[in-house]
């Protein structure tokens, strides 16, 4: 063998996964600086399990994604919250999938069910399908929107209980390629619901590609399949820890008959447009916040062409055609999420993850049916016909390429995201309440308002309708929830008030939201925020407390009664809530910040402690590179209730330095130069600071 066969291999199996790869990182390259977004602060951000791999209950994600939630976990440890990181990992997971996907495609067109017709274009075929597959725009909800990564990391362990199970057929260690492919199994049932759907297409692909028959499938492989469908307990043992964790209104979604049979028509208009998109990716939406039908005429001619696509599946199926278990897969996948099992959303794109696959694959293996048709008996891999097939290819992956890259540019920024919603559903009033929230948390009050008001007046006046009415007539299972909207309008309105030091006006807001809301954690925040702004220290606690009710491991909160309590000198109290915030955010540096102050200045000697407030202000200090002026001061502080003056003036002096390199900033706590220059003198005269 030569230098170059052996250092320069040409063959399938080494340029294939390597373009693939390639192609995932190309079309992906500009996700990197985009930021959180959305589900993402909830499932990342404000997700208190994040900082440690167990236990992951009681947190946004459930027990029956807790796979991907040690991975959520798993990237805390390695890079904090920096999204650049969570989206590499994303497109590794993305990768993974396609090279998954190729390998069963690959494999899938070399069984013997085919009679050699693919043995010299498997490899081509299936690289065509799994590199569609990778840069489809349709793909870019599950791996640009970091919270989606469950999606995608489900998809991966389903593609590699295929590729295991279809090894297992021809190799000579075909036990430890089924043991792979059950593990697999077991682990996706632990990431995302739809992984149930893997046992059942298992069972249809051995039907269909493997044994001789259905009912030699039922006899003599049954001991097989029944051990994938064992892993189903995994499943269930999870889904009643999730049961028993669900609060009463996400119960309630599974109980009223009438939503059901809403929902699934309304599903028929959905499945087309996944089908539409599958083929022409545009428009693409994060939020569709699509409408239930009301009639059955709305879902009359979408859903006779899913009824007929369904139908022509199951009778492919039945007589052991590959279109039969193409239409099984795009079915069966979607059936947990778009039949007739309410979710609060009817459509998101990134459902379409797996069922895309077959989608795709019956195109190509459709066009290379048509193509080979017309070639030259013995010339079909280099006829003209062919070669037009591998330029279509190439073609057609430019276009989805290039989309999928503009598509990721929208995830640049909150405001640009729900901007693009906002012109695709102009309906939609929950995007209306995350652009203005956007704006509200750059400062943008101005262009938040009129986004608030104009919402409030395409509602219904709630305001004239009591709790109970609302309840009653508004509040249905698996419609818009128009109280939570008004509810979170007047929330923002809040806001937008007690930042323009308006708090009456805002205490007006937040009590109107928590009216028609009651559960409404965020706006009993925001009141008791409006009340303490006023000196109303007592209200606010209760306030914050009843939040505690709600979400009893909120750190935010307890860092607020920390402070609370610190204001109105029950000090041990404040030490408490601040130890407790630190407990459910090891990362929360505000309160740490506050409670290493209480330790080093506190007037009660009981609460004071400065060994402990020194090892907590170095941490900040460590946490900051240095550069935080608040935390050198904090550090100073410490160190002089410990007794060493020497280190407390060393670290005023370093406070001083820090503000004065930037004059034009607005310190954490006011901290100022005169301030920290009082405390320096004291120091000088070996005096601790007391607050």
């Amino acid at each position: 063998m030569g230098f170059r066969a052996r250092h320069f291999p040409t063959k399938s199996s080494f340029w294939h996964p390597l373009i693939l790869i390639s192609a995932g990182f190309v079309v992906y390259s500009n996700i990197f600086a985009s930021p959180f977004i959305f589900d993402d602060m909830s499932v990342v951000v404000n997700n208190p399990n994040i900082f440690s791999l167990w236990p992951q209950g009681g947190s946004s994600i459930s027990p029956t994604r807790i796979v991907a939630a040690i991975s959520f976990s798993l990237n805390y440890a390695w890079s904090g919250f920096s999204p650049a990181e969570y989206h590499l990992i994303n497109i590794l997971i993305h990768c993974g999938a396609g090279l998954f996907l190729y390998g069963v495609m690959r494999r899938t067109l070399l069984l013997p069910r085919w009679n050699a017709r693919f043995n010299a274009s498997a490899p081509g075929l299936a690289f065509a399908i799994a590199l569609l597959w990778i840069v489809h725009p349709l793909q870019t909800e599950s791996v640009t929107y970091i919270a989606q990564r469950i999606e995608a990391l489900m998809g991966l362990f389903f593609l590699m209980t295929f590729y295991g199970f279809i090894r297992a057929q021809s190799s000579p260690h075909s036990k430890i390629w089924v043991a792979a492919a059950v593990a697999a199994c077991a682990i996706g049932m632990g990431t995302k619901e739809i992984m149930v759907c893997a046992p059942i297409l298992l069972f249809l692909y051995d039907g269909v590609f493997i044994a001789s028959s259905w009912s030699d499938l039922a006899r003599q492989r049954w001991k097989l399949h029944s051990v994938f469908f064992s892993t189903w307990i995994v499943f269930f043992g999870l889904l009643v820890m999730g049961i028993a964790e669900a609060t009463e209104e996400q119960a309630a979604l599974f109980t009223t008959d009438s939503v059901r049979w809403d929902y699934a028509l309304t599903q028929l208009n959905v499945l087309i447009h996944y089908l539409k998109l599958s083929l022409i990716p545009y428009p693409l939406c994060l939020d569709y916040r699509w409408p239930l039908v009301n009639s059955f005429s709305e879902a009359l001619w979408p859903g006779t062409l899913t009824l007929l696509l369904a139908g022509a599946s199951v009778w492919a199926l039945w007589r052991r055609s590959w279109a039969g278990f193409v239409g099984a897969w795009f079915f069966i996948i979607l059936a947990p999420t778009s039949s007739i099992n309410p979710l609060p959303d009817v459509a998101f794109e990134h459902r379409m993850y797996l069922p895309l696959a077959g989608v795709l694959a019956f195109i190509v293996i459709l066009i290379h049916e048509g193509l080979s048709r017309h070639c030259i008996k013995g010339e079909r891999s280099d006829s003209p016909i062919m070669r037009f097939g591998v330029i279509l290819l190439g073609v057609v992956v430019l276009i989805f390429g290039i989309l999928t890259h503009f598509r990721n540019e929208t995830y640049h920024s909150e405001e640009s995201m729900w901007k693009d919603v906002l012109l695709k559903r102009p309906d939609n009033f929950r995007t209306a309440v995350a652009l203005s929230s956007a704006f509200i948390n750059e400062g943008r009050y101005g262009e938040a308002e009129p986004l608030c008001t104009t919402l409030l007046a395409r509602l219904p006046d709630f305001s004239k309708l009591s709790p109970e009415i609302i309840k009653k007539n508004y509040s249905r299972p698996g419609r818009p929830p128009l109280p939570l909207y008004y509810s979170m309008a007047h929330n923002n309105l809040g806001n937008i008030a007690l930042n323009s030091n308006h708090p009456e006006a805002a205490k007006q807001h937040f009590r109107e939201a928590i009216r028609v809301m009651p559960g409404a954690a965020w706006a009993y925040l925001n009141l008791g925020q409006a009340l303490f702004s006023e000196n109303h220290i007592s209200e606010a606690i209760v306030e914050w407390n009843r939040v505690l009710e709600i979400q009893p491991g909120d750190s935010q909160t307890h860092g607020l009664l920390g402070i609370a309590f610190s204001r109105d000198n029950q000090y041990q109290q404040a030490v408490n809530h601040f130890a407790l915030s630190l407990k459910y955010n090891p990362a929360y540096w505000f309160a740490r910040a506050q409670v290493a102050w209480l330790l080093a200045t506190c007037p009660s000697n009981e609460v004071r402690n400065g060994t402990l407030a020194i090892e907590m202000a170095k941490l900040l200090l460590e946490g900051s590179k240095q550069e935080s002026a608040r935390a050198a001061d904090i550090l100073a502080a410490a160190y002089a209730e410990a007794g060493d003056y020497s280190n407390a003036v060393k670290y005023a002096e370093r406070a001083l330095v820090l503000i004065a390199r930037t004059p034009g900033m607005i310190q954490t706590n006011s901290i100022s130069s005169n301030a920290v220059q009082i405390r320096l003198n004291g120091y000088k005269a070996q005096q601790p600071y007391r607050e």
